[in-house]
């Protein structure tokens, strides 16, 4: 099953999945008006990244 959704609906206010072109995904979180978003691999405005779906959730892992 594919989750990705469209980047332009991701939400502003929890850690999500990015989807890079190149196929790439990390973790990242919406940190600007501007729709731009931070990773530990640094900062991507939207038009680089794809899609974006929920964090998988997994037992005995606290979310934020």
């Amino acid at each position: 099953m594919n989750n990705w959704q469209p980047i332009n609906t991701a939400p502003k206010d929890r850690r999500i999945l990015l989807a890079l072109d190149g196929g790439f995904v990390m973790i990242g979180k919406c940190f600007s008006k501007n729709d731009a978003f931070i990773s530990s691999y640094g900062a991507y405005i939207s038009d680089t990244i794809l899609a974006w779906q929920e964090l998988p959730v997994f037992d005995g892992v606290i979310a934020e």
